[in-house]
């Protein structure tokens, strides 16, 4: 036989094997984890995997369920190549993108509607339409900033002599400070805008020279914890209220109180899920996942829990995993969010802290 007959005999071969391999790999339930929460949180990776790992042991679906973790850096474009590796790999299911940045680049990228996607920590605002397939857990950014809106009222009476300090490169921070926004032209309240770029070296001589001699009685610091303690560092007087977002971090993980120079000041902050006063569904998780790993979960643990025993309640009720799929579950979950008659609900779950001298404390 000569040479060329067996590369055309191989061909033919390879030809019949290589469908089967694919077929194969298509059949396969493979969760597949995504963030840039290695490189940003270190410990957040290990309560990401661990919270998956319990779901799925949880269910008796080890041998029935592959899990991968395509974790990104800060990369310009990062999220989308980490995007592309899932779909090439044949994911069944995604949870992850923490940034609504990073959201939004799969959003855009995606051709193949079906396969569920299930955020941790990205919102949106109410009027931003997401194709069906992408599942978010947390409450809109217009619910948050309403909620913290009447507490501030509540405590301190009619808010006036307001700034707010936007991160322009955060795309949930842009819409964030638009929500707000919303509220105070709604009540005829003034307030200024500062805007930046939580990497600039200069922010703290650029937000003096915004600043002059002006004082502000409450601002609003729409950025990443890095950013918000930077401002609140020059404008810290003891006098001034902070209000802050999710990006405050958590009791477990206090990213904003530990970068502070002055632990003493006035700050609140409002989030999806606290451990600190617990509803009971979350506190039968807590307790659940300190008995397994002898630690504490944090919010992407529950976030991540309840994505991954959706997508096994679909599997359970023998179905393929599609986002049709998961729509028609009977599901509630820990973090509040819950499908009932073809209709997914989004989180209306919040908590308000205050920042202490001690740490974090619970409000309402």
């Amino acid at each position: 036989m000569t040479l060329s007959s067996k590369i055309k005999i191989l061909f033919i071969a390879l030809n019949f094997i290589v469908p089967i391999v694919n077929a194969s790999t298509l059949n396969v339930t493979k969760i597949c984890l995504t963030g840039r929460i290695e490189e940003n949180l270190p410990a957040y990776k290990e309560t990401f995997t661990n919270a998956a790992s319990l779901a799925i042991n949880e269910m008796n679906y080890s041998s029935l369920v592959q899990m991968k973790l395509y974790l990104y850096g800060n990369e310009a474009l990062s999220p989308l190549v980490e995007y592309q590796k899932m779909r090439s790999d044949h994911c069944s299911a995604i949870i992850g993108f923490e940034y609504l940045t990073d959201l939004l680049l799969a959003v855009q990228a995606q051709r193949d509607k079906t396969v569920p996607v299930f955020t941790s920590y990205s919102s949106t605002l109410a009027s931003k339409e997401l194709p069906s397939n992408i599942f978010v857990f947390s409450p809109t950014y217009d619910f948050l900033a309403g909620k913290m809106f009447s507490f501030l009222q509540r405590r301190f009476g009619r808010l006036n002599n307001i700034l707010i300090a936007t991160e322009v490169n955060r795309a949930s921070m842009s819409e964030y400070t638009e929500a707000y926004e919303a509220i105070f032209k709604k009540n005829n309240i003034k307030y200024d805008n500062f805007y930046f770029l939580e990497t600039d070296q200069n922010l703290p001589n650029d937000l003096k020279i915004f600043l002059g001699k002006k004082h502000y009685d409450y601002v609003f610091l729409m950025s990443g914890a890095i950013g918000s303690a930077q401002i609140a560092n020059v404008m810290n007087d003891q006098k001034t209220i902070f209000i802050g977002t999710e990006n405050f971090g958590s009791y477990e993980l206090p990213s904003f109180y530990l970068l502070l120079n002055n632990k003493k000041i006035r700050s609140f902050f409002i989030r999806n899920i606290s451990y600190l006063n617990p509803s009971k569904e979350l506190l039968a998780f807590q307790e659940k996942y300190e008995h397994v790993y002898g630690s504490q979960p944090t919010a992407l643990s529950a976030y991540t829990y309840d994505a991954v025993k959706i997508i096994l309640t679909a599997l359970a009720n023998g179905k393929s995993l599609k986002n049709s799929s998961i729509m028609e579950i009977n599901y509630k979950g820990v973090t509040g969010a819950y499908f009932i008659n073809n209709t997914f609900h989004r989180s209306n779950d919040y908590t308000i802290l205050s920042v202490t001298p001690s740490g974090y404390k619970y409000e309402e």
